[in-house]
């Protein structure tokens, strides 16, 4: 397994860009560089991978030689997986899009907006209730109340220690979501 170092230089080799420009600030975090250091240690040839939430592009150049499709939901993401992808080597649905395919991985990574955050789930959970989920955040922004809408969404949800102030959540075996909505009225 590589160390966070080596995949930060890595990311710095891709000259990543923030779209709008903010020279200072990096087009990646520490929660893009867990994600990549775990998905390094899987064998991801021939999944169908869909990238969800990826704001500056970083995971979709990292990744762009799979069979990767990027999920976004905001015109300043577009630029910048624009400007960070100039072969254009990637697939993009937007929410706007009916979404039909069966993935196998889903990589999340996790917005600050809970509401945001059960709406992906939903989403993904019901599409491909058999698919693993791979989620990051920064752990300033993962609170209770994230980790319990991941443990009443799927059944398999465990949280991992935090690196880089960033954090990885590891999910599977989604709940239908007739009783999911259930467990939710209960609150």
């Amino acid at each position: 397994m590589k160390e966070l170092k080596e995949i930060t230089k890595e990311l710095e080799k891709l000259n990543l860009k923030r779209y709008p420009n903010q020279e200072l600030l990096r087009a990646w975090d520490a929660a893009d560089e867990l994600i990549i250091q775990k998905m390094q240690t899987m064998e991801l040839e021939g999944l169908k991978i869909i990238i969800v939430n990826d704001a500056f592009g970083a995971l979709t150049r990292y990744f762009q030689h799979l069979d990767v499709t990027t999920y976004i939901d905001s015109y300043l993401s577009l630029s910048a997986l624009r400007l960070n992808n100039p072969i254009k080597k990637f697939k993009l649905i937007s929410e706007l899009d009916d979404i039909k395919e069966n993935y196998d991985l889903i990589v999340i990574k996790i917005p600050k907006n809970l509401s945001f955050l059960r709406e992906i789930l939903n989403k993904f959970s019901s599409l491909s209730p058999k698919s693993n989920f791979i989620s990051a955040g920064m752990a300033k922004y993962l609170t209770r109340n994230t980790y319990n809408l991941y443990t009443h969404t799927f059944k398999d949800a465990n949280i991992s220690l935090t690196q880089k102030k960033a954090k990885l959540i590891f999910s599977s075996n989604a709940i239908k979501i007739q009783k999911r909505k259930l467990i939710l009225k209960r609150f």
